[in-house]
C-alpha cells in the first residue's frame, strides 16, 4: 500500500482465485451467501490502493440496489480493513463520496462538472458509482477497471456495448509481482469483473463460454472443498457454491436455505449452478444429459424436415429422423439457421439439398407452421408451395404433413391437450417416443433451454436486438420441433393430403 502498512485479508479459496486473476474479463458466480459483495469490497480496495492513477467503476442494476446493498457491503468491508469514510469527526478517514475531497487528500487528475456518484480516496484514486438502469450516462467516460454486481439482471447491451467500450483508460498493466496489476509493465489491461448469482441468462453464459465447461462445472459445484475455475480467450471464471463461505454465515443458514428451496432452486441459489431451472421454462422437461448427444444420420430411414418461416434472426429448418421400435427414437440430426441475406425459403431449401439431396431416396416429408399453407398477401402463394417447388424432385404425393391448425397453448375441447402440456409430457417420456437432439444443433438446444412461459401460459417471445434488428431471439427452432412432434405423436386434426 502507499502508506507502507500491511493489511491482512482473509479469503475463501474462490475469492482468492478471482482476486489473483489479471484476465481482461472475469466472472465470479456463486450461490447466495457465497461472499460476492465482500469480494467486491476487497477487490475495489486493492485496485484503488495499488493503481490509483486509473479511474474505476462500481455498478449495480438499480440505484436502490447500489446504495442499499452493493455499496453498503463494500464500505463495510473497507471499514474492516481500516479504510474508513472521512468526516469532520473522523479526519483520518480514507475516502469521501458525493462531495469535494478535503485538502489533505492527494489531488486527483480528473476534471468533473460535479462530485455526484464519485468516491475520492486519500491517495488520489477515483471510483465512479453507477446504476445500470441508466447505463447510457456512462457514455464519454474512460475507465481503467469495472466491477459489476448481480449481472444476471443486467441488460446485455449495458455490458457489451457501453461498459466494455468505456474500459480504455491507459495506465493499468498486468504485473509479474505478487499483485496482479501494476502502474508499469508490457501488457496493458482494462479488467472487467462480474459478480452474480446464477440465472438463466443466455448472453452472459455465451459471453464467458460457460456451456463449454458444463460437465466440469457440474462435477465441482456440489463439492464443499472444490470449485470450478478456468476459461479461455481472455475470459476467466470462478463458479462455486455458498458452502465455501459457511464460516462467515450464521449457524445453519445454508442448511435452512436448502429446506426452504425446491431442488432446482437450491441447485441454482445455493450451489451456484448456471444450468439449473428457474421454474418458468416452457420446456421444463428438457434435460441436456437426457436429450442431447451425438445423433447423426441413420441410413435407409426417411428424412423429416420442419420449418418456421420467420426471417429474423434467421429462417429455420430442422432435419429429423425416426427410428422405430418398441419405442420410437425421434432424432433432430441437423439444423439450419439461415441469416440475412440467406434467410429465404429458397436459400434454405438449397442449403438442405446441398447436404441431403443424395439421401432423400428413402423419403422426404415436410412439417411446420400450419399457417404457411395459406396464401400470403405479399406472395399471392403459400410458403409451403415455395418449399414444394424447390424440393419437387424429391417429394411424393403424401409428403406434406401439416395439422389443421397449430396446437393451441391451452387445451380446447374434450381429449385435447395444450402445446406446453403435450411437449412437457413428450419430453418426459410419457409418449411412445424418446426425443434426441444432436449436440451440433446449438440453436435448437438453446431454444429448449431458454424459452420461458409467460403469464398467459404461452411462449414468452420478447423482442431484443440481434445483429441490430429487433426480433424474437428464441422460439423459432422449438416451434419447428413442436410442429413435427405434434403431428407425429399428438392427437390433433391433420390436413388431408389433397388440401
Amino acid at each position: 500500500m502507499s502508506s507502507g502498512e500491511t493489511i491482512e485479508i482473509t479469503l475463501t479459496d474462490p475469492q482468492a482465485a478471482i482476486l489473483n486473476s489479471n484476465a481482461d474479463r472475469n466472472l465470479l458466480m456463486m450461490g447466495q451467501g457465497g461472499g460476492k459483495t465482500n469480494t467486491m469490497g476487497n477487490l475495489s480496495y486493492l485496485l484503488s490502493q495499488n493503481v490509483p492513477d486509473v479511474m474505476g467503476l462500481i455498478a449495480a442494476n438499480t440505484y436502490r440496489q447500489l446504495t442499499n446493498s452493493t455499496l453498503k457491503e463494500i464500505f463495510k468491508q473497507w471499514a474492516s480493513l481500516g479504510f474508513t469514510k472521512y468526516t469532520e469527526a473522523n479526519p483520518s478517514g480514507s475516502y469521501v463520496i458525493d462531495r469535494t475531497p478535503p485538502k489533505t487528500f492527494t489531488p486527483h487528475k480528473y476534471i468533473f462538472r460535479d462530485n455526484d456518484s464519485k468516491i475520492y480516496c486519500k491517495n488520489g484514486a477515483v471510483i465512479v458509482v453507477a446504476s445500470l438502469d441508466n447505463y447510457m450516462a456512462l457514455e464519454g467516460m474512460e475507465l481503467g477497471w469495472a466491477l459489476l454486481d448481480e449481472t444476471e439482471a443486467t441488460k446485455e447491451e449495458a455490458v457489451t456495448e457501453v461498459i466494455t467500450a468505456r474500459l480504455r483508460e491507459k495506465g493499468l498493466y498486468k504485473s509479474d509481482g505478487d499483485y496482479p496489476f501494476s502502474h508499469t509493465g508490457t501488457v496493458p489491461v482494462n479488467p472487467l469483473f462480474v459478480f452474480t448469482k446464477p440465472g438463466r441468462v443466455d448472453w452472459l453464459n455465451n459471453y464467458f463460454g460457460i456451456d463449454k465447461y458444463r460437465d466440469e462445472i457440474m462435477l465441482k459445484i456440489f463439492s464443499h472443498t472444490d470449485f470450478f475455475q478456468g476459461g479461455e480467450n481472455g475470459r476467466f471464471m470462478v463458479i462455486a457454491n455458498a458452502f465455501h463461505n459457511k464460516e462467515n454465515l450464521p449457524d445453519n443458514y445454508l442448511e435452512n436455505r436448502l429446506l426452504d428451496l425446491t431442488p432446482d432452486e437450491a441447485e441454482r441459489l445455493v450451489y451456484g449452478s448456471p444450468f439449473s431451472k428457474t421454474g418458468i421454462e416452457y420446456y421444463s422437461s428438457f434435460e441436456i444429459k437426457t436429450h442431447v448427444g451425438k445423433y447423426g444420420y441413420l441410413p435407409n430411414l426417411p428424412l423429416h424436415i420442419t420449418f418456421d418461416f420467420n426471417v429474423n434472426p434467421y429462417m429455420t429448418l430442422q432435419v429429423w429422423q425416426v427410428k422405430t421400435g418398441q419405442r420410437d427414437e425421434a432424432r433432430c440430426i441437423k439444423e439450419y439457421a439461415m441469416k440475412s441475406p440467406k434467410n429465404t425459403i429458397e436459400r434454405t431449401c438449397k442449403a438442405f439439398l446441398n447436404d441431403f439431396s443424395h439421401l432423400c431416396v428413402n423419403g422426404l416429408y415436410l412439417y411446420g407452421d400450419s399457417s404457411g399453407a395459406s396464401n400470403q398477401p405479399t406472395e399471392l402463394k403459400s410458403y409451403f408451395s415455395i418449399v414444394q417447388n424447390e424440393l419437387r424432385r424429391y417429394l411424393r404425393s403424401n409428403s406434406l404433413c401439416l395439422l389443421k391448425q397449430n396446437v393451441r397453448d391451452r387445451a380446447v375441447g374434450y381429449g385435447k391437450i395444450g402445446r406446453r402440456e403435450f411437449m412437457t409430457a413428450l419430453l418426459r417420456g410419457r409418449y411412445e417416443v424418446d426425443v434426441r437432439v444432436d449436440s451440433g444443433c446449438v440453436y435448437t438446444i438453446a431454444d429448449f433451454e431458454n424459452v420461458m412461459e409467460d403469464s398467459n401460459g404461452t411462449k414468452s417471445k420478447k423482442k431484443v436486438l440481434v445483429d441490430g434488428i429487433a426480433c424474437e431471439k428464441y422460439g423459432h427452432m422449438s416451434d419447428a420441433s413442436d410442429s413435427f412432434l405434434a403431428y407425429r405423436y399428438g392427437k390433433y386434426l391433420r390436413r388431408k393430403v389433397t388440401e
